[in-house]
């Protein structure tokens, strides 16, 4: 699997212990569907992890960049993988990957999305697609918060 180098171009405190991250992918396509995931990890190391792209193939196209939904631990990083997260700042990105996608063909007229944390990046990406392909789909998200204090949205929804 080819491995893009991208910069960060937007980094947003969504809670204490979660950031919006966006990446530029410029002129470079990436295919994926809705629900997967890329590895991601400091520009020329070796250690990428996991994450959920947050948004959905056709914003992809509009913007040229992918987001995702980043925990962070001690002040502003995710790990040793992610050293900081910060605009202009580079990162390689792996993918996509996973199989939480929607059915092939599926066309709900409802779905209910169920997350918590930065586990719930595909409640932002899913609806778009969903909107996308079945504009009269209907649907709804509950996600949980780490206290009764952090925001009970997610912008991208």
């Amino acid at each position: 699997m080819a491995i893009l180098t991208c910069p960060i171009t937007r980094v947003i405190r969504e809670t204490p212990r979660n950031r919006i991250v966006r990446v530029a992918l410029g002129n470079r396509l990436l295919a994926f569907e809705a629900g997967q995931y890329a590895l991601l990890g400091d520009h020329g190391q070796p250690i990428r992890k996991p994450y959920s792209i947050a948004c959905a193939p056709a914003q992809v196209k509009l913007d040229h960049e992918l987001e995702f939904l980043i925990q962070v631990v001690d002040g502003e990083s995710p790990g040793s993988h992610l050293a900081t997260l910060g605009e202009g700042r580079l990162v390689d990105l792996e993918g996509p990957s996973g199989s939480f996608v929607l059915p092939g063909g599926a066309n709900p007229r409802a779905v209910a999305l169920n997350g918590g944390g930065p586990g719930r990046a595909p409640q932002g990406a899913v609806p778009w697609a969903m909107l996308a392909g079945s504009p009269g789909t209907r649907g709804g998200a509950v996600h949980g918060r780490h206290t009764p204090k952090e925001p009970g949205t997610y912008p991208g929804v």
